[in-house]
Parts: structure tokens; C-alpha cells; sequence
């Protein structure tokens, strides 16, 4: 209920501040945090993302404590589109390695991922992990700033029905940064994702952060950690979508 509260707060503020013509500075206070309301993420939501035919391509340089690790290059496509809005992503690296997710891209701003999977060589899905009740839901809408409330998401193996882990998780758009992709200065909003993850009855610090591409939503960056340790962080070296170079 929290997401909604401060939705509804962000509204009420958007309103006072188109009020109050004399005023000229576009920062407020949502839940106690000062907001910029004139910068969102929204120009990183891109909706061709869902479409079906849509493909990209990444090769991402591969980072830990300052060592790299190489490069791995990412393709994907989108397989299909279905009457819900769902999309089915395949995504197969460099090493063979592929994975289905399935995502949702709303006209509205909104991105929600639903599910993930394995995809075994011999094209069969393996390992559905399905997120209830309604997966992560991002508003790209939301302002600098503003924390938005995931509630409790499952994390639950559909073929047996098991709960691996229950995740309470919000999330923050930080702001705009800038990366070189393709040679070029590239502009990105950052998000992250961040609180207590319950695996096997015990609690664990989860933060997430992606950098999404200015006007193509890419994922040009993304570094992940759990109690403090980082993964290896990735970092796009270049980007394509559909044939061309953002």
C-alpha cells in the first residue's frame, strides 16, 4: 500500500507545484525525502522492449574488486507478445548460456518482471522461477529521489511450488549518469533496488542497481550484492537495438 500512498503523494504535489506559478523550482518532499519533480525516469522506458521481433545486443565487460574478467556479449529477442501485454524474452550470451525472462511493458510508464527462466540446448524451458503475486513492478515515472515500495515478493519454483526466498524490497530512481558506450558519452537513469531478502529462514541485505539507456532502456550497467559482497558487475562496452547502435 505504500507504492500507492506515495504515488497519490507525488500527484498531490505535482498539482500544488502547477499552483503555484510564481515558484519556479521543481523540488518537494514525498515521505520525508526531497524529490526533484522535474526529473523522472522516464525517458529510459522504452516499449519496444516488449515488442515482439524486438532484438538487442550487448557485450558487457565483466568486473570484481577492479579485476575484468572479459568481455560477454548478450543477445535478445523478443519471441512473443501475448494479449496481456507479457512478453517472452530469449537472451543467449557468448558462452552458449540462455535464459527466458518474461516482462511487461505498460504504455504507461511502467515495467513489471514477472518470471525467469533456464532454456536447456535443446530449446525447452527449465527452471521457471515465477515472482507473486504480480512480480516487480517499476514506475519510470517516479522522481529523483522517491522511494517506491515492491511489497513482499515470492520467489517460487513453478513446477514444484517451492518458495526459495521471500524478497521486501524497495526502490529508488537516483538519478542521471553518464557511461561511454559505442565510443560516445551515453546517458543513463539509474536505479536501485535494495532490502532484507529471507532465503532458508535467513535474512540477508539484497541491493541491485541497473543503469537503463536515455531513449533506448537498455541495460547498459548492472552491479548486484548480497550482505555487502558484490557479483561481478557488468558494464556495456556497446550496445545494438534492433541492428543499430544506440
Amino acid at each position: 500500500m505504500r507504492a500507492k500512498a506515495s504515488f497519490l503523494t507525488l500527484l498531490s504535489a505535482l498539482a500544488l507545484s502547477a499552483c503555484n506559478v510564481g515558484d519556479t523550482t521543481s523540488k518537494t518532499t514525498i515521505d520525508g525525502v526531497e524529490v526533484d519533480l522535474n526529473d523522472t525516469a522516464e525517458s529510459c522506458f522504452n516499449p519496444i522492449l516488449g515488442e515482439k521481433g524486438t532484438t538487442y545486443s550487448i557485450a558487457y565487460d565483466r568486473v570484481k574488486d577492479g579485476i575484468h574478467y572479459g568481455i560477454s556479449t548478450e543477445t535478445s529477442k523478443v519471441l512473443n507478445r501475448d494479449d496481456w501485454g507479457d512478453s517472452k524474452i530469449l537472451t543467449v550470451n557468448d558462452a552458449g548460456q540462455a535464459a527466458m525472462t518474461y516482462k511487461n511493458y505498460d504504455s504507461s510508464d511502467v515495467m513489471i518482471l514477472k518470471s525467469y527462466a533456464t532454456v536447456l540446448p535443446s530449446g525447452d524451458v527449465f527452471n521457471k522461477i515465477n515472482l507473486e503475486p504480480t512480480g516487480l513492478i517499476y514506475l519510470f515515472s517516479h522522481a529523483r529521489g522517491q522511494e517506491g515500495d515492491l511489497g513482499a515478493v515470492s520467489v517460487v519454483q513453478e513446477d514444484t511450488g517451492n518458495t526459495i526466498q521471500t524478497r521486501y524490497l524497495n526502490y529508488k530512481y537516483v538519478g542521471k549518469e553518464y557511461m561511454t558506450v559505442n565510443g560516445h558519452r551515453t546517458l543513463t537513469c539509474r536505479i536501485d533496488t535494495y532490502g532484507p531478502v529471507v532465503i532458508n529462514g535467513y535474512t540477508h541485505d539484497y541491493r541491485n542497481s541497473i543503469w537503463y539507456g536515455v531513449g533506448n532502456g537498455l541495460e547498459l550497467k548492472k552491479t548486484k550484492s548480497l550482505d555487502g559482497e558484490q557479483e561481478v558487475s557488468y558494464q556495456a562496452v556497446t550496445a545494438k537495438l534492433n541492428g543499430i547502435d544506440i
